[in-house]
């Protein structure tokens, strides 16, 4: 007997889509079909970049800092963000950089963000609100890839943030009591008490002014490249899913049966029971014609991965965030990964500042590990990540366009949330309760009023 299959199409072959395609197949069953879209193969990419000094990425999720992070690990939510858009605007040379040629539209986007950063009345809230999607986020990631942790170069013992401005410390223990209010574990340490977690960190600490630490022993690193392969290689094993890799997506369109209709660039269509758009940046793009405003911006990040001299087991892998320099690091046995600039550009400009970018993070890398690291042959990823304003991924149905799913994560937090985005997917299409409420990231949290402003 022929039964009808619902039919799932998820846009995008970055972290994001890739893991809910993981997610929603083990979940599933046999009563539905699962196609993937994406504009990159992510394994070609990958490969691509092992014979490249610069690998730039449709996709953000193989250049942001890869790291764990439930806490407000973001430059955007933490202490200090108003100085560093300050200095942004003025220094092209600043960890965050703002082009002085911004449009008219990016122009008007930068400043509601910061309207909406700096001096909404719900700033409290809506970090609560980060943290309480972040520990649902890291304790989903360790259920699902815990027994697999080896090939992902997964290990959580902890993340170490250091802050040289006194008030941006002063500043980190609001965070601090959130996140042990929402089920996470945080503490402030001390100067020397660092010193306990890495010991190369003694000349930075020895040479800089340090105001203190907050420590998050719940978080760790990821190799963020072994876990895109990771997933890539799994979804190619299973039957019955199909990747359609090097295809952009040029529309979506309801029909009258209530099916969708989703056509490539290619001219081929794809009939469609549920939409789920994980394709960051690109769903503002493909959702326009549908009359959804979707208030996000292009934001490019940056990672390397620096070769060390010798390799040299670590004994307690973490990953330590320098704050006032805005960069964070993630230590492996033969390599350095590290990320943390960006750069606010207009959305259409699709060559990020490579120059910069190299000067200041071996700059910075130099400061903290000045040995054992090969600087010549560090290899850079560049990605246009996809930022909200209030720092919150946008997830769950659309008002009045039944089936049609965002998947949208946030600023460099892609592998982090990836999993949980997939569940809160799964629960919706499966009718399962959801472990959080997902108003505060919902798309309707940005109403009217909020959009005049655009």
């Amino acid at each position: 007997m022929n039964i009808h299959k619902k039919k799932i199409v998820i846009i995008g072959g970055g972290v994001t889509g890739l893991t809910t395609a993981f997610i929603l197949n083990k979940a599933c069953g046999q009563e539905y079909s699962i196609t993937l879209v994406s504009l990159e193969d992510p394994t070609e990419t990958i490969n691509r970049s092992k014979f490249s000094k610069i690998t730039v990425c449709s996709s953000p999720s193989f250049a942001g800092p890869l790291g764990l992070e439930p806490q407000s690990a973001q430059i955007w939510n933490g202490p200090g963000t108003e100085i560093r858009i300050k200095e942004g605007l003025k220094n092209q040379l600043s960890t965050l950089a703002v082009s002085n040629n911004l449009s008219p539209d990016s122009e008007k986007w930068l400043k509601t963000f910061a309207y909406w950063d700096w001096n909404h009345k719900d700033i409290v809230s809506r970090t609560e609100n980060l943290y309480v999607f972040n520990t649902l986020a890291i304790n989903e990631f360790k259920n699902t890839f815990s027994s697999d942790a080896a090939k992902i170069g997964m290990a959580l013992n902890g993340n170490l943030r250091i802050y040289i401005n006194q008030k941006e410390y002063n500043d980190v223990k609001i965070h601090v009591d959130l996140v042990n209010k929402h089920g996470g574990k945080a503490k402030l340490i001390n100067k020397d008490d660092c010193l306990k977690f890495n010991k190369e960190l003694k000349n930075y600490l020895i040479n800089k002014s340090i105001a203190g630490a907050a420590y998050y022993p719940m978080d760790g690193r990821i190799d963020g490249l072994k876990h895109v392969q990771y997933l890539a290689d799994k979804l190619k094993t299973i039957r019955g899913l199909k990747l359609i890799y090097k295809e952009k997506m040029k529309s979506i369109r309801k029909v009258k049966t209530g099916d969708f209709v989703l056509t490539l660039s290619n001219g081929k269509e794809i009939k469609a029971d549920y939409v789920i758009t994980a394709n960051g940046f690109g769903s503002k793009e493909l959702l326009k014609p549908l009359g959804i405003e979707l208030p996000v911006h292009k934001l490019w990040g940056w990672s390397c991965v620096i070769p060390k001299i010798k390799r040299i087991k670590t004994y307690n892998p973490m990953t330590i965030g320098f704050n006032s320099e805005c960069f964070i690091v993630s230590e492996f046995d033969s390599y350095l990964k590290v990320g943390g600039l960006t750069e606010i550009i207009n959305e259409d400009v699709e060559k990020p500042n490579f120059e910069r970018v190299e000067k200041l993070m071996l700059k910075n890398i130099r400061i903290v590990f000045p040995n054992n690291l090969n600087f010549h042959l560090a290899q850079y990823f560049a990605g246009a990540r996809c930022m909200t304003f209030d720092d919150l991924p946008v997830i769950g149905p659309v008002g009045g366009i039944n089936n049609l799913l965002l998947a949208v994560p946030t600023g460099h937090l892609g592998f982090l949330q990836s999993v949980a985005i997939g569940k809160i997917i799964e629960n919706i299409i499966l009718k399962k309760p959801q472990p959080i409420s997902l108003n505060p990231y919902s798309l309707e949290r940005f109403n009217n009023d909020f959009l005049d402003l655009l």
